[in-house]
């Protein structure tokens, strides 16, 4: 779960909470190959990836997640100097209306939207600038465009970043800092000190396009794949819990309450075979009901099986009676 990227560093929370939710997450398996997971009681485990500025992932803190030489404290103070992005394993336990398979589903689309929406406006917008500067400053030399013309697009600049959420001041991951600090900073056709800069200027806009491109791959490659990937599989988990509740149901409903030793008190147990099929019938359904994995399901599962398994205890002449004071 942990990507080889070296530009990223990854840490967890020494949260308590945190770090049961990650011990839980840890033992149980992959849900169809994708890293959504579920817990013994159907809640959903989700792991995110929330980035960090970067000097905030303490030792106090968080622990290193990846291999390394040093202590963590030595990695988090010195080792990750050159880390562009520091990113906080964070489990989710999907709790939101009791837990509900949709409600996992719901959030994976929350993820991907954003991914998709604002992450991407933010790339287009870096990178449709940068080629347009790129352009313009290719035409014409920067000191003959003019002071006033240099303003104008640094104003406009400026706003578009801000229209798609991505102000410099306020943003947490580091590359999108950069990106749009630079795009500023060419698109006025000057250095850090402030004067007019032809190279400075052209190669802070390679290096914002780049980031920007750097940034799309990420999304598409490491993000966008991870939360399909888990959608797919809650929707297929969804399907495969539900569909052994309509088999119990229509069963139950249709034929199995039917059986004559559960309508008729006075049903004589004579053959044997005739109550072992019926005690046969009941495991089945218990067992079938076993493999409902998820919420809603799986709590309701669990009472019939409950029932069903008092039930095939008292299926025999000695307790034949007590079936019809169960609750069924």
């Amino acid at each position: 779960m942990i990507s080889k990227d070296r530009d990223v560093g990854f840490v967890a929370s020494k949260n308590p909470e945190q770090v049961k939710l990650r011990e839980t997450y840890d033992r149980l398996p992959l849900l169809f190959g994708s890293l959504a997971k579920v817990d013994k009681d159907g809640f959903i485990l989700i792991p995110q990836w929330p980035t960090l500025p970067r000097g905030e992932a303490n030792p106090d803190q968080f622990t290193v997640l990846q291999k390394h030489p040093w202590s963590d404290e030595a990695a988090l103070k010195t080792g990750w100097k050159s880390k562009t992005t520091v990113a906080a394993l964070t489990i989710k336990r999907i709790t939101k209306d009791d837990g509900h398979i949709q409600t996992a589903i719901r959030f994976c689309d929350h993820v991907l939207e954003n991914i998709r929406g604002k992450e991407k406006d933010q790339v287009s917008v870096v990178a449709n600038k940068a080629n347009f500067f790129l352009n313009q400053f290719s035409e014409k030399r920067i000191k003959d465009i003019g002071a006033t013309q240099l303003a104008v697009w640094q104003e406009e600049t400026i706003q578009s970043l801000l229209d798609v959420g991505l102000d410099p001041k306020t943003v947490n991951l580091e590359v999108k800092m950069l990106m749009a600090l630079w795009l500023i900073k060419a698109s006025g056709g000057k250095d850090l000190t402030d004067r007019i800069n032809e190279l400075i200027a052209n190669h802070a806009l390679v290096a914002s396009k780049d980031r920007a491109e750097e940034r799309q791959l990420t999304l598409d490659s490491q993000m966008t794949d991870k939360y399909v990937q888990m959608k797919v599989a809650l929707t297929f988990a969804e399907t495969l819990s539900r569909k052994p509740m309509e088999i119990v149901s229509d069963e139950l409903i249709n034929r199995f309450l039917y059986n004559r030793f559960l309508v008729n008190p006075d049903a004589r147990i004579g053959k044997s075979s005739d109550i072992n099929y019926t005690k046969g019938k009941a495991r089945s359904l218990a067992w079938l009901l076993t493999q409902t994995w998820v919420r809603p399901y799986r709590p309701l599962a669990g009472e019939v099986k409950d029932h069903l398994e008092v039930l095939i205890e008292k299926l025999n002449p000695e307790k034949k009676g007590e079936v019809f004071s169960l609750d069924l």
